[in-house]
């Protein structure tokens, strides 16, 4: 099989619990980056929404048979932080969250999705992260990274072109692994216009109905770079 669709939700808000119970219906695999710092925290965004974090006591039972990745101890940036306060956030996520995953924490998401080439040094000499994902930019594409700590995903949950990004994944003729990646926010789902858990139902439907394999982040990046060293 050289098609793979993986999926990944960052932030780890109360909406997970609906939106994991939504995968496990088409039987779709997710990577969920989490932040340890946070233990059912609540507030309103800068923007006005109101927030609700996972408590951690939740975690094991959400998110059970989906992978947890590091999204930084407090959601912290990168930009212009140096490699031991780096790696001192994701060990603590490592840390935590090993407790309730029978999986290794072994990805990172860029809080933000602002990478920076000190960080992807860090990571790539910080043993336990073997891949490092950021946000979708408009080139869309299919094709695996050529770095395992600058991934990029296909889309976001919501693009407008979803329709047109699928058909052209299915109708893809080649001996070369292809990913689709999508990436988004259980918050956006419970907050888009009314009806963002109709349109997460219709789109893992035409998900679910590809000829791929439904693999969460690690897993999807492992083959991806296996594949290429093997050629």
């Amino acid at each position: 099989m050289k098609k793979i669709v993986t999926l990944s939700f960052d932030d780890g808000e109360i909406y997970d619990m609906q939106l994991t119970q939504l995968l496990r219906k088409y039987r779709l695999a997710a990577t969920f980056y989490l932040c340890s710092g946070f233990d059912g925290e609540y507030g309103i965004c800068k923007n006005g929404r109101p927030y609700q974090k996972m408590r951690l006591c939740d975690i094991e039972a959400t998110y059970r048979g989906f992978e947890i990745g590091s999204h930084s101890f407090l959601h912290r940036g990168v930009e212009g932080r140096n490699a031991d306060a780096l790696r001192e956030n994701i060990e603590k996520d490592i840390d935590l969250f090993s407790q309730y995953s029978e999986r290794p924490v072994c990805c990172f998401a860029y809080p933000g999705g602002t990478v920076t080439q000190s960080a992807i040094n860090t990571l790539s000499a910080f043993q336990p992260i073997r891949f490092a994902r950021t946000v979708p930019t408009k080139q869309r594409s299919f094709l695996p990274p050529e770095n395992p700590y600058y991934c990029i995903p296909t889309a976001h949950i919501f693009d407008p072109d979803m329709d047109m990004i699928i058909s052209s994944f299915k109708s893809i003729d080649s001996n070369q692994v292809q990913v689709l990646h999508i990436f988004g926010h259980s918050y956006e789902i419970a907050y888009h216009c009314n009806d963002g858990w109709e349109r997460m139902n219709q789109l893992f439907r035409r998900l679910a109905a590809i000829d791929a394999q439904f693999l969460c982040n690690a897993d999807a990046y492992d083959i991806v770079f296996n594949s290429a060293k093997n050629k």
